[in-house]
């Protein structure tokens, strides 16, 4: 077994013993603490951004609010389509961009008939470019009426990525007399397929089928390759990404108009399925509500993966959503991972403006049940004491004027009496004689949180978090000439019983010369 198999097992062990001398004791985890909304502190999204860096969400223009963002580069250009300004009367606006980050209008590239009795004339969702053979192509999904059970999917066609786009036939491109939605088109070797949503209480799930070579009509059968799981509500927004002959499917779960919606993940190592679950890419945390439908695309230099999705604009119920990028890299096991979602300066995209884009760690936001790429070190008679990820405390009722804690999971440092621990990763693949910096964000009652960065015997910064406040821990340090890699250790000195500290949201990257 390789070594570090052999250290998350044992780490896995490790747990379970602990989890299990926890039940013995009949032990709890403290109640989450409360956090007063006005104290002053820095909560992502109110840090301005500095040389070389970007902050979600991306810059539109004014009024011009997207979701369902569907990304392709072309040309040396990124160019965006989705569920935009218009998208009620079948008005869909295109935006183009340099970086992924500062977005330019291109203004209506397609717009509807809509004669009388045309079956596209409310609702113009999740509206998507594809390129093939030359031609460009713009999907979406339409309805009739107002009535959302009533979608069915289109293609129109230009001779240029910007438009105009005229519709391919005066129907919609099949109809299964059922609601069909959110369309991906992509190709495998040179045979192009569409998958999609269908949302018909006897069908439901995520489809493929392979397109006619003129993308006027479908060949063969439709094949369902993912089903909705029991703990969702439904499941849509398919997107696929392909690497070393293995097909990632992306796809997004629950209501779009709540904090719920999240991106899932599924591979196989065929474009038509079957297809195994892999978990979530891409979920709540603590300060941004329902990130999903998403898509995915390099950097400029192509040296990045970046996920575009939107979010919710707040955590009550309803459509009000921005438009949001992140990295998107892949772990040691060949499971795909979103950086976020963020809402802290992060560095541009590699490729961009000078960027170098980031060392990303491989559980930046602890969304992932357990500790992957964490080593804990726990003594074997740590009966009432724990370091662990807790899984989820959001929505718990907090009394007046007080922020709901509304974090999917993260890091727990507690103890019913007076004990330490810590863990520990390494992180490799970085460049001597380069500046870095780690970020992180937590606070702590009774005990204090400690992140110190390390290599070999020496400490090459520490910070400590003491306090119940929200807090922002940003620590720069320069990888000595030679070096490769560095430890990074998170730990709990000893503290009061009943104590407890928590961090999150985990970010390391190269700081621009």
């Amino acid at each position: 077994m390789p070594e570090c198999k052999k250290k998350r097992a044992a780490q896995a062990l490790l747990l379970v013993a602990v989890f299990a001398a926890n039940s013995i004791f009949a032990l709890k985890l403290p109640t989450p603490p409360s956090f007063p909304c006005n104290s002053g502190v820095a909560y992502p999204g109110t840090l301005p951004t500095g040389p070389g860096e970007y902050c979600n969400p991306v810059t539109m223009p004014a009024g011009q609010d997207l979701a369902d963002p569907a990304v392709i580069r072309y040309g040396g250009r990124y160019y965006m389509t989705g569920t935009g300004p218009g998208h009620y009367t079948g008005a869909i606006r295109m935006w183009s961009s340099p970086d992924l980050v500062s977005w330019t209008d291109e203004g209506v590239v397609y717009a509807a008939p809509r004669n009388p009795g045309d079956w596209n004339m409310f609702m113009f969702w999740a509206a998507e470019i594809f390129v093939y053979n030359g031609n460009f192509y713009l999907s979406y999904s339409a309805a009739a009426d107002e009535v959302m059970q009533h979608h069915r999917i289109g293609i129109a066609m230009s001779a240029s990525i910007t438009g105009p786009y005229v519709d391919m036939r005066d129907g919609p491109l099949f109809d299964l007399h059922q609601e069909t939605i959110d369309q991906h088109l992509t190709e495998h070797s040179g045979t192009p397929y569409m998958y999609y949503t269908n949302h018909d209480a006897s069908a439901r799930g995520i489809y493929v089928v392979q397109l006619a070579a003129d993308l006027n009509g479908t060949v063969g059968p439709h094949v369902r390759v993912l089903e909705k799981a029991g703990d969702e509500t439904l499941i849509e927004a398919p997107w696929l990404v392909s690497r070393g002959g293995v097909y990632h499917l992306l796809f997004s779960a629950n209501g779009a108009d709540t904090a719920e919606y999240r991106v899932g993940h599924a591979t196989s190592s065929s474009p038509l399925g079957p297809f195994t679950r892999r978990g979530c890419v891409l979920t709540k945390n603590w300060w941004i509500p329902g990130p999903g439908h998403c898509s995915a695309v390099p950097s400029p230099d192509g040296k990045e993966l970046f996920i575009a999705y939107h979010a919710k604009k707040d955590w009550s119920k309803g459509w009000a959503r921005e438009v949001c990028i992140d990295r998107l890299f892949f772990d040691e096991d060949g499971g795909l991972h979103a950086f976020g979602p963020t809402r802290d300066p992060q560095p541009l995209p590699s490729g961009s403006n000078g960027s170098a884009g980031v060392v990303p760690l491989v559980n930046p936001g602890f969304e992932m049940a357990g500790l992957p790429g964490w080593e804990a070190e726990l003594s074997w008679d740590a009966t009432i004491y724990a370091a662990l990820v807790a899984d989820p405390v959001a929505s718990r009722p907090v009394p007046a004027g007080q922020c709901v804690f509304q974090g999917q999971r993260m890091l727990w440092f507690w103890s019913l009496a007076s004990h330490s621990c810590s863990l520990r990763q390494d992180v490799i693949g970085m460049e001597g004689n380069a500046s870095y910096r780690l970020v992180a964000w937590g606070s702590s009652s009774g005990r204090l949180a400690r992140i110190g960065i390390e290599t070999g015997a020496t400490t090459l910064a520490s910070d400590t978090i003491g306090g119940p406040a929200i807090e922002r821990v940003s620590l720069d340090f320069l990888l000595p000439a030679g070096e490769s890699g560095i430890t990074i250790e998170v730990s709990s000195p000893a503290g009061a019983p009943g104590s407890w500290a928590w961090l999150d949201a985990f970010e390391l990257y190269p700081v621009p010369p």
